[in-house]
């Protein structure tokens, strides 16, 4: 919308009156005629003003009517980017949301058009970055972003080719001369470089390179898509139960079984609400149940969420019981239970005349499992003081602990986080957080329902819940 320009000084009509006034004096000499020459500019410069506002009242006006056209037409502009990227993502999905998504099948429709990152389109980040596979692709460089970018056009061409009918250590080929390298080669007419940390040039036989803005996506999970597809050895079906009976979640590396020793005690889970915390501490007591008999490993737990996740699980025969935060009176009964629990085994150790629970004949093993963690000290005053010894001496006590938290620095006061060693990441407010609750900068991003899973020895894994 054009803002109209201000009027201009009307120097006539300011002028006319006084040049007639003068006249009219000249010629009748009554002083009344300079009355009107004085009084006409006056009107006239008045009038002029008032033009002057209106027209500065209406320019503003105008101003921020223009102002919220556009904010609407780029509001506009940027919902339709959205639903267009949207859509694209669900046509051409990345590996990362693959993996989080049970139903995904492979879209098995000759289409040659791969995803090899993602890229901004109009400041908006997240759109596919899309190739066209029929006359080869080649990727040049190494390192982690090379690495992501060949798998993507794997992954890619396998959902919509099927499996490659022949692999090397250096290339893909499928059905109708489709052809993917690692290095140069002269069979494909489209290369890719990178360098160590991003996508540097896209550039076609016969044609000068062109920088892109392109970056590699997450890829995660790959041989679980690929397996998927039909393009491993074995495929995965995640339905089938006796593939996700044993153990807490799995990876491409096979079950992630979780038990508890004098090596591995203690189990630390942190994340955001929603991010699958619960759910993970439910496959592990069920676990439990499933592979021991009560005589070898038992649970206590305390569900301070108002019990949804743990007291479903009360029936299994080794829980030995849940308290809530509904009930508070009842777990602090319990917790000065374990206290004592914790005096009582190191009794029955000294009699038996051993130190550890592996050489004791009489005592089981006794985890106590906690989610909302904060929740708990807030209500319990002294709490502390017993994890911290069952942190601290539980391990060759055989007692244990499963502590779940959305607040990481809950774990670290005290020194409490540095005796839980086995530690579950899902995600988490900010990456640091991650980093101080691993103690390490997580080569993997936890994701909902696959967390990076820390172990005593240093290594990580992420894993499906």
């Amino acid at each position: 919308m054009a803002v109209s320009s201000a009027p201009p000084f009307p120097f006539v009509a300011t002028i006319a009156p006084v040049v007639i006034g003068v006249a009219m004096w000249a010629m009748w000499g009554t002083p009344f005629a300079l009355v009107g020459a004085v009084i006409g500019p006056v009107m006239v410069v008045a009038h002029f003003a008032d033009s002057l506002r209106r027209h500065r009242a209406q320019s503003i006006r105008e101003a921020r009517e223009a102002r919220l056209t556009a904010v609407a037409q780029e509001r506009e502009s940027r919902a339709a980017l959205t639903s267009i990227r949207d859509d694209e993502n669900r046509r051409f999905p990345s590996i990362a949301s693959i993996v989080t998504s049970p139903e995904w099948i492979p879209a098995l429709d000759g289409s040659t058009l791969v995803r090899a990152g993602s890229h901004s389109r109009e400041g908006i980040p997240g759109f596919p970055w899309l190739l066209d596979a029929t006359s080869g692709i080649s990727v040049l460089g190494s390192g982690p972003v090379a690495d992501a970018v060949l798998r993507s056009i794997v992954v890619g061409l396998s959902t919509r080719l099927g499996p490659a009918t022949t692999v090397t250590s250096q290339s893909w080929e499928w059905p109708r001369g489709i052809r993917l390298s690692r290095g140069d080669d002269p069979l494909c007419a489209l290369s890719i470089r990178c360098t160590s940390t991003a996508i540097e040039t896209v550039s076609r036989r016969g044609e000068l390179p062109a920088v892109v803005d392109a970056v590699a996506d997450n890829t995660d999970g790959w041989e679980l898509v690929l397996a998927r597809c039909g393009s491993g050895e074995t495929v995965i079906d995640w339905d089938d139960r006796s593939v996700c009976s044993v153990g807490v979640g799995i990876d491409s590396s096979g079950s992630l079984v979780l038990d508890l020793t004098s090596q591995s005690p203690h189990v630390a889970i942190a994340g955001r609400t929603g991010s699958g915390k619960s759910e993970f501490i439910a496959a592990l007591v069920s676990d439990w149940a499933e592979r021991f008999e009560p005589d070898q490993i038992s649970w206590v737990g305390f569900d301070f969420k108002g019990g949804a996740t743990l007291t479903p699980l009360g029936t299994l025969l080794n829980c030995r019981g849940v308290d809530t935060d509904l009930d508070v009176a009842s777990a602090k009964r319990v917790w000065r239970a374990i206290a004592a629990e914790l005096v009582r085994r190191e009794s029955l150790l000294a009699k038996e005349g051993v130190a550890r629970i592996e050489d004791s004949q009489q005592m089981t093993r006794l985890a106590v499992v906690i989610d909302e963690f904060p929740e708990l000290v807030r209500l319990i005053p002294g709490v502390t003081e017993t994890i911290g010894a069952i942190a601290r001496r539980g391990r060759s006590l055989g007692m244990h602990l499963v502590i779940a938290t959305q607040n990481v620095s809950a774990l670290s006061r005290d020194g409490l986080l540095a005796n839980l060693t086995t530690r579950v990441c899902f995600p988490l407010g900010a990456t640091h957080d991650a980093t101080v609750f691993l103690g390490t900068t997580p080569i993997h991003e936890p994701r909902v329902g696959q967390p990076v899973v820390g172990f005593p020895d240093g290594s990580v894994r992420l894993v499906r819940v």
